[in-house]
């Protein structure tokens, strides 16, 4: 099945890194142009009062040196020109007598007064007070930084920097040159570009997102297709496991979770490949089981048939004999795939335990005399009693001692012995026979599993009688484990819940 590369999961992990590293970088930006944006406002805040003080200054020292207000206009005008602002005097009888954005004076040549041209003064964010050197106030000095259009500075006459002016201290025609000092002095106050500052730095920082969102896209790229081949691995396993190929392995080169789900996927196989051999085996087991005394009983029947053996009880007793072992091949089959299907219905009951075991160890009185061997039952109580159902421990118990009885040898010994724990009963059946061999015990409960020498065909049995054991105690809520020493004995011990 072909996956659209649109829905691929390396597609939805970089769309979702892409998403973070988005949000993140956004987040980054807007806190970074916000507190750029404010360090640049206080420093223009800063920039601006020192500004005004240096205005304030300069008109100071013009007014100390110009011969009237006309040449005080000029400087203010020059201040406007460069800040951008509008620069307004007042003398100490509240008449204008600078302003950077009108004439002063009207047609007449007479001052205005503050309140009939400003009204309140509204428009103006600063105000200083101007004093002179003996620290007397002579006027106040209004700053608006931020005028309207028809409120912007009056164009600059035109400037010879070798200009007469008259002096105020009894100067005549002092010859005062507007240096280059002078133009310097002013050009120091001229706004630095913060403006440009602000917009250099949020290119700068759009430019730098947009590079780092790239190359974070790239770096996501690769490392998300590298996360995702482990998983690509898995996926074209899985459909080659589909197609029956249970040979093929999935590489194991990590320590993360990818790494142990790759494990686990090579241990299902191996099951899945160890699950289809148990079925080829089981089937050639049934056909096997199936056969032998299907063959038999055809056989004497065609006998029968052609005459050459004569209808004997006898011959009847071992067709009999054969249709009984086919039969119970056939009920163990039927109990082993209802327990493997989980459909095992149980009728439990409260009974006595202890008189289930005995009445069942009693039905083998006869078989362990022709042996000679020696049996009993040992319980710690005489009675134990608890939920469970009485035909399927019969069952249990039945399967354990006939097994025991094929592998025991004459005049050997079978016990059984029943103690009442804490949490669980144990019961134990033992036996002095031929043993089981240390690589045949993990697979002693495998169906149809037979043993070198402990479970041979010869022996008889169907092969299934250990397998349906363990089944029918899980069913109960228990379990069932095998200890063994070959040539001295077998202990299958049983633990059922109380």
């Amino acid at each position: 099945m072909k996956i659209n590369k649109f829905y691929s999961l390396q597609v939805k992990f970089s769309i979702s890194f892409a998403l973070v590293i988005s949000i993140i970088l956004l987040s980054t930006s807007i806190f970074s142009a916000f507190s750029t944006n404010q360090a640049i406002n206080n420093i223009d805040k800063k920039i601006n009062e020192n500004k005004s003080l240096r205005a304030e200054i300069i008109l100071k020292e013009s007014l100390e040196e110009l011969s009237d207000y006309r040449e005080l206009q000029y400087s203010a005008q020059q201040i406007a020109k460069l800040y951008g602002w509008r620069v307004v005097l007042n003398n100490n009888e509240g008449f204008i007598v600078v302003d950077s954005s009108q004439i002063a004076m009207d047609s007449k040549g007479e001052y205005e007064t503050f309140y009939e041209r400003f009204g309140n003064g509204d428009i103006f964010d600063t105000v200083y007070p101007v004093e002179n050197k003996k620290k007397e106030l002579i006027g106040n000095l209004y700053i608006d930084t931020n005028p309207k259009k028809n409120q912007r500075p009056l164009l600059l006459r035109e400037y010879n920097p070798l200009e007469k002016i008259s002096s105020v201290s009894n100067k005549i025609n002092s010859d005062i040159k507007a240096s280059d000092e002078y133009y310097d002095q002013l050009s120091d106050l001229v706004d630095p570009p913060l403006n440009d500052l602000r917009n250099s730095y949020q290119r700068t920082l759009i430019f730098s997102g947009i590079l780092a969102g790239i190359i974070g896209l790239v770096i996501i790229m690769y490392l998300t297709k590298k996360m995702i081949f482990p998983i690509k691995n898995l996926r074209n396993a899985a459909l080659l496991v589909g197609e029956g190929n249970l040979s093929h392995r999935v590489q194991e080169d990590s320590n993360d979770e990818l790494g142990d789900l790759s494990k686990v996927f090579n241990k299902m196989i191996e099951d899945l490949e160890q699950s289809k051999s148990v079925q080829k085996r089981l089937t050639a087991d049934i056909a096997h089981e199936l056969r032998t005394p299907l063959t038999n009983i055809i056989g004497y029947i065609e006998a029968y048939k052609d005459r050459i053996i004569k209808s004997e009880l006898e011959t009847i007793d071992t067709i009999h004999e054969q249709t009984l072992h086919l039969s119970k091949l056939v009920e163990d089959l039927r109990i082993l795939s209802i327990a493997d299907s989980k459909a095992l219905l149980l009728n439990k009951k409260i009974d006595n335990l202890v008189e289930i075991v005995k009445n069942t160890h009693s039905d083998f009185n006869n078989k362990f005399n022709d042996k000679s061997i020696k049996s009993k039952v040992i319980s710690d109580k005489d009675e134990i009693m608890i939920e469970f159902d009485s035909t399927r421990i019969k069952q249990i118990l039945s399967n354990l001692i006939e097994n025991a009885l094929i592998h025991t040898p004459n005049k050997g010994i079978i016990n059984i012995s029943i103690k009442s724990q804490k949490y669980n009963i144990e019961i134990e059946i033992s036996d002095n026979g031929t043993g089981i061999k240390e690589k045949d015990l993990e697979k002693i409960f495998d169906q149809f599993y037979r043993a070198d020498i402990s479970r041979n065909r010869s022996t008889g049995g169907t092969g299934l009688g250990l397998s349906i054991v363990k089944k029918l105690v899980e069913a109960h809520g228990g379990n069932i484990n095998v200890k063994s020493i070959e040539n001295e004995g077998t202990s299958f011990l049983i633990s059922l819940p109380l």
